[in-house]
């Protein structure tokens, strides 16, 4: 025990000189990359608090890859390779988009931090991949459909509950901006539109339980600037 606190300690040591380094680059992908170590040592931390091996083994098996090859629709995606190996891939196009919808649409509200705003829509999209790892919650092409809804249910419930866990995000907007986002997005791609209905009930859901000011602020403005619509 004793060696693994003073490895920890040396850790969390040395995830803090990179990510002094890196927040110092202001580019979707250099942020996202200093966020992914910003959580990982926060959930490390959580797994040795609650003796949690489990989540321990997910954070040091998972491999994170941002790819320059998926575009903004993909957002990310969770994976077992055939040796058994974990990933999830990250869409560089979809931080891209994520970024420049908080700078367009958000930033000139009041008490807005952009930069907090990118950090926690982020946390949502890793959050829920990690969430599709600590369920076994994966699906393919073979998949019954029914299942599907109810993988990605279970993996988002895993990350809000983890979000509390690590007391992140407690304004409750990221979720909202991860797929406002998208959302935003899929307005000039006519190859989403089959998408949109269910991003606006999503956005709708969740706009519809916000209780903290910060939240009911962006979806009242997300409502009146028309990118989407309540629905009745």
């Amino acid at each position: 025990m004793t060696t693994l606190n003073s490895l920890r300690k040396i850790g969390v040591l040395f995830f803090g000189m990179i990510m002094y380094q890196a927040y110092a680059l202001d580019e979707p992908l250099a942020i996202a990359e200093h966020h992914t170590i910003q959580l990982k040592t926060r959930l490390v931390e959580l797994a040795f608090e609650e003796e949690n091996a489990k989540l321990y083994s997910i954070l040091e098996t998972t491999r994170i890859h941002f790819s320059a090859d998926m575009d903004a629709s993909e957002v990310a995606f969770s994976s077992i390779d055939d040796n058994d190996n974990r990933h999830i891939s990250i869409s560089n196009a979809y931080l891209l988009n994520l970024s420049l919808f908080i700078q367009e649409r958000l930033t000139s509200m009041e008490f807005i931090d952009a930069d907090k705003i990118f950090m926690y829509a982020f946390y949502d999209v890793l959050l829920h991949e990690f969430g599709h790892h600590a369920l076994d919650a994966f699906y393919n092409d073979y998949t019954p459909p029914q299942y599907i809804p109810m993988y990605e249910e279970h993996a988002q419930d895993w990350a809000e509950q983890i979000k509390m866990s690590i007391d992140s995000d407690e304004e409750g907007y990221g979720r909202i901006v991860s797929l406002t986002a998208l959302l935003d997005y899929s307005m000039s791609h006519s190859e989403m539109a089959w998408q949109r209905a269910a991003l606006g009930n999503k956005i709708d859901t969740e706009c519809a339980m916000v209780s903290h000011n910060i939240a009911s602020h962006i979806c009242t403005e997300l409502i009146q600037e028309g990118i989407y619509q309540l629905q009745n």
